[in-house]
């Protein structure tokens, strides 16, 4: 992220701000928990957090090259919703 911000020019909010990698945090108790894989729908759902949207993040990048290509106002919906739901909390 610190490397994008300096890129496109913006400044670095997160600078200074403690990360957390949920992967790395839970792998160790994967069998515990009983989870097939940690990918972070899994997680969402392990801690109660639905998603608003189905598409996964590999259908998003799909969707991200077309808008990219021949913006539309659904696919912008499609795209907001997405990261907005990786964002929050």
């Amino acid at each position: 992220m610190r490397k994008r911000c300096e890129i496109l020019g913006i400044a670095d909010r997160l600078s200074g701000k403690e990360d957390c990698d949920l992967y790395q945090r839970l792998r160790p108790y994967r069998s515990l928990l009983q989870m097939q894989s940690l990918k972070q729908k899994e997680i969402e759902e392990l801690v109660g957090f639905p998603r608003t949207d189905e598409l996964s993040g590999s259908e998003m990048v799909g969707i991200y090259k077309e808008y990219l290509s021949s913006p539309s106002d659904s696919k912008a919906r499609l795209l907001l919703l997405h990261n907005a739901d990786d964002v929050k909390g």
